[in-house]
């Protein structure tokens, strides 16, 4: 899951060998974008209803099987209540569908503060039954730290590891997450 790719068309958005590639671009504004890459060995399908780009978010959601890997991405000067509108939606599709979910994400809302903004995406989560597993700072200045980044889920068990990784890329460390799926393996004996 890769946010903020700052692609204005389709020519500039990255594509990697044995690798498909998803996405959306901002139209009209600068910067933003989300895009996902999957192996093609994954047949996954674009979930329409929770994959939009608006001046509140953009979010890419994909389905595999019964998961959803949504990535998201919040401008960091956008109203917070109707991207929490936006977010209150999912849990209803989850729960109908029993599905496990995945967001990871830049949602521009610091966890290390207690704020108003913090307090109701908390709440969010808390009703949608989803844990944030990253716990340490993503963004890191001379003089602050903040946590932005998170992979949230709602069946954290299944996760293996999580965390940040020391990189200066970008003003943000990137995240990662490592997620317990089981292979149902079949065995195949010759009769005798």
């Amino acid at each position: 899951m890769i946010r903020e790719t700052w692609c204005t068309c389709e020519e500039e958005v990255l594509r990697l060998a044995g690798y498909q590639t998803y996405f959306l671009n901002r139209l009209k504004r600068r910067g933003g974008g989300v895009l996902q890459l999957v192996s093609e060995e994954i047949a996954c399908s674009i979930v329409a209803d929770f994959s939009v780009v608006t001046q509140d978010v953009e979010v890419l959601t994909l389905a595999y099987k019964n998961h959803l890997f949504v990535n998201i991405y919040r401008p960091p000067d956008e109203k917070i209540d109707k991207f929490i509108d936006f977010l209150e939606q999912i849990p209803s599709h989850v729960s109908s569908e029993n599905l496990d979910v995945i967001i990871g994400g830049d949602f521009n809302i610091n966890l290390l503060k207690n704020t108003a903004q913090t307090r109701a995406f908390e709440l969010c989560l808390k009703l949608f039954c989803c844990e944030n597993l990253i716990k340490k700072p993503t963004r890191i200045s001379g003089d602050s730290e903040s946590l932005l980044d998170l992979f949230v889920a709602n069946n954290p068990t299944k996760c293996a590891k999580s965390g940040t990784i020391n990189t200066d890329l970008s003003d943000h460390l990137p995240i990662y997450m490592f997620y317990k799926h089981s292979v149902k393996h079949v065995l195949y004996t010759r009769p005798p």
